[in-house]
């Protein structure tokens, strides 16, 4: 009686292990000053399945990566100026996971001779959107669009590849400010047919207006195409 009772106790618990889902939070800073990062990149994939998650520190340095299963992962940080950081062996067990600090080193190169350049920042915020300035991300430039955004504030990336900005799945795709044959492939599907050295930036709509109408509502994503390209 007491071993079959044990029995029905494993079986009850462990779909709920097998299933559950833990965050990894942290905050990245300049190795030097102590001085917190913005907007840097995160990735963690899986040792074993090559699934990926992604996400991008906020204004303050910090960053959260949600609903991770269970299992063994390596953990990519990367900015623009700074070197990058790789931290294997990240192991996520049934319980949150928390980093503290992750310190960048600035890369430091010698010029004889310079410009001084203005650059656009990756990511700016205007009123009722967001918009990524794809062309200035190397990192990304052989991945698809559904990659850049897996790292963009407001935009989450489950792991079927399920697309939701702030909570809300219907998201509709415009190309170059229309609507195109992808746009009726469902977010996710239109996202992973266009690669990224295509793109010149994203913008990431979360209070479309009434001109959209009913498509809209649960928020858009645009994507702008470099010049003199165009999808097959």
């Amino acid at each position: 009686m007491v071993q079959r009772f044990l029995i029905l106790i494993f079986i009850v618990i462990i779909p709920f292990v097998g299933f559950s889902q833990q965050t990894i939070s942290g905050k990245i800073i300049n190795e030097k000053s102590d001085e917190t990062l913005p907007f840097a990149n995160v990735l963690l994939t899986s040792t074993k399945t090559d699934t990926t998650f992604g996400t991008a520190s906020e204004i303050n340095g910090v960053f959260n990566l949600k609903k991770i299963p269970l299992g063994n992962y390596k953990l990519e940080f990367s900015v623009i100026g700074y070197e990058r950081k790789t931290i294997e062996n990240i192991i996520v067990i049934n319980e949150n996971l928390k980093l503290g600090k992750i310190g960048l080193n600035p890369t430091a190169h010698k010029l004889d001779e310079f410009q001084i350049v203005a650059e656009k920042s990756y990511i700016e915020t205007k009123p009722g959107k967001k918009v990524i300035n794809v062309s200035n991300d190397l990192v990304n430039s052989g991945g698809s669009a559904i990659e850049i955004l897996s790292m963009a504030p407001s935009v989450e990336i489950g792991v079927g590849g399920e697309v939701s900005i702030r909570g809300e799945s219907d998201v509709f795709v415009l190309i170059n400010g229309r609507e195109t044959a992808l746009s009726f492939l469902g977010a996710a599907q239109a996202l992973k047919q266009i690669p990224a050295s295509s793109i010149e930036k994203i913008e990431v709509i979360t209070n479309a207006g009434a001109e959209y109408g009913p498509d809209g509502e649960g928020g858009m994503i645009n994507i702008i195409l470099k010049k003199k390209l165009k999808m097959g």
